[in-house]
């Protein structure tokens, strides 16, 4: 069978070491000047990295130069061969039911909002009323809007303090019903961590300027204004270095881990209140 002239050429050149190294310097320069797109010019380099007749310098070349384009034009989602119908699954009827209950929560949780966001302008309104009463009124006027305000005030605090109970228990079951039981412990202990440090300082203070105003007779104002200094000088390390190191650790820690830590943490807090406890006891 006759051969033609441009088999017979290519063979020439791929049988030679200096016609092979050639006629890959034409493909790799195709490869480069390919008009049809990016992606033509990446499959002809890739092609070129692993023909066997290709030189090693010239394999380096075009994996380089394959690997240059593919980061420039990013990797496509894949397309999936399969074509389903486009209908979703259906929902578990276990997720219906929390995600309905979370969005009632939410709208009770809005309200409640909205209503404090009310009491917190009608404070505010009568506390400037009650200014204004007390720079113009008269005694008798000044004395029973002293009474009404301070009724107000304790009726308002009650109020506010009911729908802080009330919000947070629905905010508790609003965020017990949006997780499951593998992924509440973590977020347990860092909301514990960023909260309860503040609660027990505020009580260790209130306890310090106790016993100095009782035990030392140190005055009010004295005791009132190092324990507060004592506690800032504690609080602001805390939350600087301490808390953000507790969180970290919190986030990155299995649930075995977390789970004897807790165990550890509540006997370690039972044993330290009870001696707590006991020496304000006898003392």
């Amino acid at each position: 069978m006759p051969i033609s002239h441009v088999e017979a050429h290519e063979g020439g050149r791929r049988r030679s070491c200096a016609g092979g190294a050639s006629f890959r310097a034409e493909q790799l320069n195709h490869a480069l000047t390919d008009r049809e797109g990016t992606v033509t010019r990446t499959g002809a380099l890739r092609r070129v990295a692993k023909d066997r007749a290709a030189t090693p310098a010239e394999k380096a070349t075009a994996r380089r130069l394959a690997k240059a384009l593919a980061a420039k034009i990013g990797k496509g989602p894949r397309r999936s061969r399969r074509k389903g119908t486009g209908v979703a699954p259906p929902e578990p009827t276990v997720a219906r039911w929390r995600r309905r209950w979370v969005s009632r929560l939410e709208a009770v949780l809005h309200k409640i909002a909205v209503a404090g966001k009310w009491l917190h302008v009608v404070w505010i309104v009568s506390l400037i009323g009650m200014v204004l009463v007390l720079a113009f009124g008269s005694d008798a006027m000044r004395r029973q809007a002293g009474d009404f305000y301070f009724v107000r005030t304790l009726g308002l605090l009650a109020v506010v303090l009911a729908i802080m109970a009330i919000a947070g228990l629905l905010t508790f079951i609003a965020w017990w019903l949006k997780t499951w039981r593998n992924e509440r412990l973590k977020p347990a202990l860092v909301f514990l961590a960023r909260h309860v440090p503040w609660l027990a300082m505020l009580a260790a203070g209130i306890n310090l300027s106790v016993c100095l105003e009782d035990r030392f007779r140190w005055p009010t104002w004295l005791a009132f204004a190092t324990t507060w200094a004592v506690t800032f000088a504690i609080c602001i390390p805390w939350w600087r270095w301490v808390y953000p190191a507790i969180e970290h650790a919190l986030l990155r820690a299995s649930q075995g881990t977390l789970r004897a830590r807790v165990v550890l943490a509540i006997a370690v807090t039972v044993l330290a209140a009870g001696g707590v406890w006991a020496y304000g006891y006898t003392w």
